[in-house]
């Protein structure tokens, strides 16, 4: 499970926030990208929507979402369409919890190692194994920090940002 109750868990993390509108109803530790041909609000904020790259694992600017402390929310509150909330743009050795999903398909006997490198699953912002599916991941830019043993849902774990 999350190390922690944060979303970010670097101390004095070097990486970047940016506050967007948020599309969807979605929660902290998301992988989160630019909405396409979508304005700016009168705030001169973007949208930010779950990673959409018409594929799982393909390379792409990694923001994750945090959870919403300036309004008294915490890291498993989702947000709702057209809320404020802070994206934080990762360097590599950054550690975070991110959400870890459940492949369909797959069974609740999904089992991770520490090491164990994770890809961006398409649609839905969640990392999932680099090894999912017939092809090799283009980009599996986070590496798992705890076991895991019978994923059953889909949940937040302790991962560390490779860039890579």
């Amino acid at each position: 499970m999350a190390l922690g109750n944060q979303i970010v868990l670097t101390v004095d993390p070097r990486g970047r926030y940016i506050e967007y509108v948020v599309s969807g109803a979605l929660l902290p530790g998301t992988i989160v990208q630019v909405k396409a041909a979508t304005a700016r609000d009168a705030g001169n904020r973007l949208t930010a929507e779950a990673y959409n790259k018409s594929g799982s694992g393909k390379p792409g600017l990694i923001g994750v979402l945090d959870y919403n402390k300036q309004f008294g929310k915490g890291p498993t509150d989702a947000y709702t369409s057209g809320e404020r909330g802070l994206v934080y743009f990762p360097l590599p050795g950054d550690e975070l919890n991110c959400i870890i999903g459940d492949v369909s398909g797959t069974g609740a006997t999904s089992d991770f190692s520490i090491g164990d490198s994770l890809m961006v699953q398409d649609g839905t912002g969640y990392l999932i194994d680099a090894l999912t599916g017939t092809a090799a991941a283009l980009s599996a830019p986070f590496e798992l920090q705890e076991a895991i043993v019978d994923l059953a849902a889909n949940a937040l774990y302790h991962v560390m940002f490779t860039g890579y």
